[in-house]
């Protein structure tokens, strides 16, 4: 069920098992493992601290619920005991290793709840898994947040190597040409602008112009106005889509070509799109809209962007939250800084012995 704050946990659970590309097995566990979140929900104090009114049933309340807490109050409660659960346990508590596999079940899933703008804005996925980290059982502690993969261009070019064919005027060759051009734009919106994936989703010809500009004005999340960028090689790519298309009379920028022609695409088809490339590529099964824009600010920072500039291409509305979440992914940076302004102390008395020198003149 979907709610006016977005899906329930129940109805974002089932499409999360159905959505993501899963082996059988491992399909099996995640449901498990979620199914185990639910008995939590409903057995801890939980919901109650959350700004919400209780829930006839977990799986109706709204993903959009859920804090910063979660992840760390259902390590504390897997490692403490349940009273019902996959079996009855009385006040015994999951083996470590049966902690982490029940805790790699939600983590997948409020990735997918993140790339799909299901959770709430304050709700931050480095903060949720700082703060297990520190209740995981000894001997599994969870990993550091990482660095996004350092190759996710390797899914822009993917699409930018894909062989157009060559116009024949069948409808099938049509529908592949305008795919691939359309895919094309898409994987160069999302690695320019560092966009929210419903951002990109929801842009139109007429913001773009075809192509024609490289600043597009667009009222983010929580209402607020910013600008995405738009470098000339994604200006091309969408030149070339849009000229393929012609005049169609659909005002979307990004639509099937496919059994429903002409309808937007929404949020889960740009993911279907990265995740191909993805599997492509032999990349991590992981990666999501999302970590185009991770990777983005992170390489923004790397090469010596001021925070706050990140904040406002990213369009948060706090400055904290970019610090939270990318202040550490500019080591390098502030490393480079330290060393060039570091002088040694010859270079020190000397630069002093020079201001000496100046001020005598």
């Amino acid at each position: 069920m979907t709610t006016t704050e977005g899906p329930t946990l129940g109805a974002a659970i089932d499409q999360f098992l159905r959505a993501v590309p899963l082996a059988a097995r491992t399909r099996e566990t995640y449901a498990l493992g979620l199914r185990t979140f639910l008995q939590f929900l409903a057995d801890s104090d939980y919901v109650k601290t959350l700004r919400v009114p209780p829930p006839p049933a977990p799986e109706d309340l709204p993903v959009r619920a859920l804090d910063q807490r979660v992840l760390l109050a259902f390590a504390e409660w897997l490692q403490e005991g349940v009273s019902q659960c996959d079996t009855p346990r009385g006040r015994t508590g999951y083996q470590p290793s049966t902690v982490n596999v029940r805790l790699s079940a939600l983590k997948r899933f409020l990735r997918y709840a993140v790339a799909m703008e299901w959770t709430s804005p304050q709700f931050d996925l480095s903060v949720a898994l700082e703060k297990a980290r520190a209740a995981a059982p000894t001997g599994y502690r969870q990993r550091p947040v990482l660095m996004p993969d350092q190759r996710i261009p390797e899914i822009v070019l993917y699409y930018d190597r894909q062989p157009l064919p060559e116009p024949d005027g069948k409808p099938a060759t049509r529908r592949r040409r305008l795919q691939i051009l359309r895919n094309r734009a898409i994987v160069h919106c999302l690695y320019d602008t560092a966009g929210r994936v419903s951002e990109i989703a929801s842009l139109t010809r007429e913001q773009v112009q075809d192509g024609g500009v490289g600043e597009v004005v667009i009222v983010g999340k929580g209402g607020r106005e910013r600008v995405l960028f738009l470098t000339p090689r994604t200006r091309r790519a969408i030149q070339a889509y849009c000229r393929e298309r012609g005049q169609d009379g659909h005002p979307a920028l990004f639509i099937s070509h496919a059994r429903k022609e002409g309808h937007p695409l929404g949020r889960e088809s740009l993911w279907r799109v990265v995740k191909q490339a993805a599997r492509a590529c032999g990349l991590s099964p992981d990666i999501s809209p999302h970590d185009f824009r991770h990777y983005r600010a992170t390489q923004l920072l790397n090469r010596g962007a001021r925070l706050e500039d990140v904040q406002a291409i990213l369009g948060h509305a706090s400055i904290t939250t970019t610090r939270q979440v990318y202040a550490r992914s500019s080591r390098r940076t502030l490393r480079d800084v330290f060393h060039d302004f570091t002088p040694s102390p010859e270079e020190a008395l000397q630069d002093w012995e020079e201001e000496m020198r100046q001020d005598q003149v």
